[in-house]
């Protein structure tokens, strides 16, 4: 398998098969469905981001990609798999998939990314390089970006002064305006300027909320700094801090606001991460452990409160104390777990690192980390750094 030094990372679906393949496994049933429930989905990535292009290099990869994905997918409807002849075309597919992912980040028209989206999409269809059928299929997801940006807005009303309000406002309603009149213009192209203009201006319009918000969360995340924990830590602490400062009466709403809203966000990057950490083996179950029990304590304590099962002085300590537990679990995890920037970036050793971590995650083959240790041999001190993280036979928990 040639690969360049840079990891691409896959669908954990595909990994699989390819490990199989790889190690000359005479029985993969099960990965192979796997990796046909998988691969057949990427061609829908193709069927929404191939309705237009910005320029020849773009719908060459974009040809490209059509090809490569057919050449996979007829290799799976025979009986011998080979694994090179396999896994080459799978990366070449993602490899197209993630840079013009990468490419289509930059904000040409607008830094709102289902503004400058559909904005993408319409100078493409204009000027014959996309679809009318591309522009429509973006304008759901436009809409529900102006929901957002409004549920934002009404959030943070009362703390801005009149004229941005206003200016906001109108903003909003130009970019409503803008995509009826696209939805409506539709497939004719002069009516279909005009509304991507207006969806345009009021977009501009708009930006200021989206910065100062950018701007008030780092002001929060540096004033309310007690709890060591990701994602949501400084939410938690205000939220804390709010439960003591209004009468109890009021903490079930609050307390079912951090149910909702601030768990699901701190339980999604818990599972995201915990697969492919690099933790000391002897330390490893029981520092995990840590974390999910005293995530499960938060949940109690915060459930306690909104059912206001006990006295108030005794609610608001279990919380403090359930808090103070998720913190200083996740602090030891970070002692105790080996970091990328551990090693230089672009170092033969950090692409053996991310390859590893990729491996542990699902989403890099056995494959891609021998064939870097062939052509990367560690040097002692990285085979050092690696040992007191890595076991004999070690297996994640």
């Amino acid at each position: 398998m040639q690969q360049t030094a840079v990891i691409t990372h896959l669908p954990p679906g595909l990994v699989g098969l390819l490990n199989a393949l790889y190690w000359g496994s005479e029985e993969f049933e099960e990965e192979l469905e796997a990796f046909l429930d998988t691969w057949k989905p990427v061609k829908d990535w193709h069927t929404f981001h191939g309705a237009y292009s910005v320029n020849d290099t773009e719908q060459r990869n974009l040809d490209n990609f059509v090809l490569l994905w057919e050449s996979v997918q007829g290799q799976l409807d025979r009986e011998d798999i080979d694994f090179e002849s396999l896994a080459r075309p799978v990366y070449e597919t993602v490899a197209i998939m993630e840079q013009l992912n990468e490419d289509r980040k930059f904000p040409h028209y607008s830094p709102i990314p289902a503004v400058n989206e559909i904005l993408l999409a319409g100078a493409a269809f204009c000027m014959d390089r996309g679809t009318a059928q591309g522009v429509r299929d973006r304008l759901p997801l436009l809409s529900e970006c102006i929901d957002n940006l409004r549920g934002l807005f009404f959030e943070q009303q009362y703390r801005l002064p009149e004229q941005v309000q206003a200016a906001l406002q109108e903003g909003f309603d130009l970019m409503e305006a803008g995509v009826k009149a696209v939805h409506n213009g539709l497939p004719e192209k002069v009516p279909t300027q005009d509304g991507l203009a207006q969806i345009k201006e009021g977009a501009s319009l708009t930006e200021f909320l989206l910065e100062w918000d950018r701007k008030e969360r780092q002001r929060l995340k540096k004033e309310y700094s007690r709890f060591n924990i990701p994602v949501v830590g400084a939410e938690l602490e205000i939220a804390y801090e709010s439960a003591r400062a209004v009468e109890r009466r009021k903490w079930r709403r609050g307390a079912k606001s951090t149910e909702e809203e601030l768990f699901p966000q701190l339980d999604e990057f818990w599972a995201s991460v915990k697969p492919h950490l690099f933790v000391v083996p002897e330390e490893r179950a029981e520092v995990f452990e840590s974390v999910d029990q005293s995530l499960e304590a938060l949940k109690v304590a915060v459930a306690a409160l909104k059912e206001k099962e006990g006295e108030d002085e005794e609610l608001l300590e279990n919380l403090s104390e359930a808090l103070e537990w998720v913190s200083d679990s996740f602090s030891t995890l970070e002692e105790l777990t080996l970091k990328p920037d551990t090693f230089p970036e672009g170092s033969p050793e950090r692409h053996v690192f991310e390859a590893a971590r990729g491996i542990l995650a699902g989403t890099v083959p056995d494959a891609a980390l021998v064939e870097l240790l062939s052509r990367y041999p560690l040097s002692q001190e990285a085979l050092e750094a690696f040992s007191l993280f890595v076991n004999e036979g070690d297996t994640r928990p």
